[in-house]
């Protein structure tokens, strides 16, 4: 027989389910999903397209002058769960655009220089140990918002 840990409490006149196994479960689901996106954002900053759009945007933050330490360069997934939010803000008014690309079979991207403090900001919601990474990052930088995640690369390509 097989030892039941689940068990019921009531706090605030409510009842609460406590399954610390049910919970363990959804915790080893939520860190394959984070590896599965973090893979698909390295997919994604590869993509040869991506890395010439790389190329053309440091080459923009060397020419203008900028210091690492005011922008970065944005891939958001225009379709991800965290993009959208981001994307809308950014370059409001744009679905019709981002629906030709899916009228192509493409998948949308939004792509440019986005000021780091703010983006920075954004990341502490979608995933904190990559925040932490870009506050620390000395170069310029490629963040990769996909797949329910996000990612920082280098975004001096050669």
């Amino acid at each position: 027989m097989t030892e039941v840990s689940a068990f019921i409490k009531e706090k605030d006149d409510q009842l609460i389910l406590n399954d610390p196994v049910a919970e363990d479960v959804m915790r080893v689901v939520a860190d394959h999903n984070k590896r599965v996106g973090k893979e698909n954002c390295r997919l994604i900053y590869e993509d040869l397209e991506q890395q010439e759009r790389i190329k053309y945007f440091a080459a923009r933050i060397t020419q203008r002058g900028l210091n690492t330490n005011d922008a970065v360069i944005v891939l958001i997934g225009v379709d991800d769960v965290n993009g959208r939010p981001i994307v809308d803000h950014l370059m409001p008014g744009m679905d019709q655009m981002w629906q030709s690309f899916r009228d192509k079979g493409q998948k949308p991207f939004a792509r440019g220089i986005v000021l780091r403090k703010e983006v920075e900001e954004l990341l502490e919601f979608i995933d904190k140990d990559t925040s932490i990474i870009l506050k620390e990052y000395n170069d310029i930088a490629v963040v990769v918002i996909d797949s329910g995640t996000a990612d920082i690369f280098p975004g001096n390509v050669d």
